[in-house]
């Protein structure tokens, strides 16, 4: 027989480790850390073209003398709207006047006068801009009207009822019902 006899091989111990290993998980981290400031970058972007386009629907202002009626009437409308979106939440602008009258949060965060006057001037907003007719305002009647719009988007700012309507109103029911 001319079997040799070998010595055992060493054992040279475990694979060399691979340092790359981290350097790849700091570069995965990195780059997800730059897409979430990127999405956060244009989320904020989306915000402050969503404010200011609320802000110019709200700044239009129904002053001038020689203004048609109905654009004043129109600019007073989107005025109020935006006021109440800024009180009672988003979304209560593209409302019916109907609905609104029927709204249980702004039932209960306006008091009864103040409502009333709301829809009446919704309901007198709508005629002007869909009644098809020509509208006339006296300068007595416009002032009022003009005056009561300064105070209701005024009072939306500062209103404790709006800032309590947002965290207890409707939303705050529905959720309750929706988790029962």
């Amino acid at each position: 027989m001319n079997d040799r006899i070998l010595p055992p091989r060493p054992n040279l111990g475990p694979e060399p480790w691979d340092d790359r290993s981290s350097t790849d998980l700091f570069v995965i981290i990195a780059f997800a850390l730059f897409i979430i400031n990127v999405l956060l970058f244009f989320y904020k972007l989306l915000m402050d073209l969503r404010t200011s386009a609320r802000s110019k629907r709200s700044s239009l202002t129904a002053n001038p003398a020689n203004d048609d009626p109905q654009a004043v009437w129109v600019a007073w409308s989107n005025r109020v709207r935006a006021a109440l979106d800024r009180e009672f939440g988003a979304g209560h602008s593209a409302r019916t006047t109907e609905e609104i009258e029927d709204d249980s949060a702004i039932k209960t965060g306006m008091n009864g006068d103040r409502r009333d006057r709301l829809i009446a001037f919704l309901r007198a907003a709508d005629q002007a801009k869909f009644g098809g007719e020509s509208i006339v305002i006296d300068p007595e009647s416009r002032s009022i009207w003009d005056d009561w719009v300064q105070e209701f988007c005024r009072s939306c700012e500062s209103s404790p009822e709006g800032k309590t309507s947002k965290k207890t109103g409707a939303n705050k029911i529905k959720q309750v019902y929706l988790f029962r």
